[in-house]
């Protein structure tokens, strides 16, 4: 499905056939469409295509700090990417999140940590909804690359994803949650 929003009137929407395709002229007034057989032209006041990815990576170092401070980058040459982030006040109720926007459906997100003695438990939100909770990062050794996987249906737009610090394994010395990435994708491409 394609969205235009025609500036001086009504939102209206076209489906791509399955053997079709849209191409949009760059001057903005022309819109050209393969119904199967014959192209067909759209002319109409200025409009604009509005695509929504079904994927995408946030990358640690763009994370904003929302609960605790000190948010910190630091090289982490067993972690893929060579870095983490975390915050540097260690504390219970560490949030950090990340803006970005798709399209409406139901996603596979991977978050990917290093775990460590002074590693907490974390849960993870997106607009404020609890999506995912009890990830126990702590191990008595440092572990890279690991991966929380878990899925959510979102709708199409902009949305923000965040972690909280909530509680710590008991052998655990501190909060931290050394972070690298989270990305998203529908479960079948």
């Amino acid at each position: 499905m394609v969205t235009c929003t025609n500036a001086v009137g009504p939102v209206w929407d076209f489906v791509v056939p399955p053997q079709g395709s849209v191409t949009y002229v760059a001057d903005e007034e022309l819109l050209y469409y393969y119904n199967g057989s014959i192209w067909r032209e759209y002319v109409d006041a200025a409009f604009s295509l509005m695509y929504l990815p079904h994927r995408g990576k946030m990358f640690a170092d763009d994370m904003t700090a929302v609960a605790g401070t000190g948010l910190t980058t630091t090289s982490a040459t067993g972690q893929r990417y060579g870095y983490y982030s975390y915050m540097g006040s260690y504390a219970n109720g560490d949030s950090a999140e990340w803006s970005f926007v798709c399209a409406g459906d139901t996603y596979n997100f991977y978050v990917s940590a290093a775990f460590g003695s002074a590693m907490g438990i974390v849960d993870f939100y997106i607009d404020d909804v609890l999506v995912d909770s009890g990830w126990d990062t702590y191990n008595a050794t440092a572990l890279f690359n690991q991966i929380r996987t878990f899925s959510v249906t979102l709708t199409p737009g902009a949305h923000k994803f965040r972690y909280v610090a909530n509680g710590k394994n008991p052998l655990s010395s501190a909060w931290r949650f050394f972070v690298t990435w989270v990305s998203f994708k529908p479960p079948v491409d």
